[in-house]
């Protein structure tokens, strides 16, 4: 029986490194996929804020543009009136 056990102790280290190594790779490829992820999102997230401040610029500017356009018609009106 002790003749076997060397064999037994060389197969149990070759299976545990197996494993060790498995999960190391798993582990590596999940992180990888959550950078993966999370830089999606980031992406998506930069992208709706460029788009919301634009959105937001342009209603800024229209509302100046529509303010400046009645101002010069309500001076218009009191040199017309003049």
């Amino acid at each position: 029986m002790n003749i076997h056990r060397p064999q037994l102790e060389s197969d149990y280290h070759q299976a545990k490194d197996a494993i060790d190594k498995n999960f190391e790779q798993r582990k590596r490829e999940m992180f990888d996929q959550n950078k993966r992820e999370i830089e999606k999102e980031k992406q998506k997230w930069e992208s709706f804020k460029r788009k919301e401040e634009k959105r937001i610029r342009e209603e800024a500017e229209s509302q100046a543009d529509s303010k400046l356009a009645a101002f010069k018609q309500q001076l218009k009106l009191e040199e017309d009136a003049e």
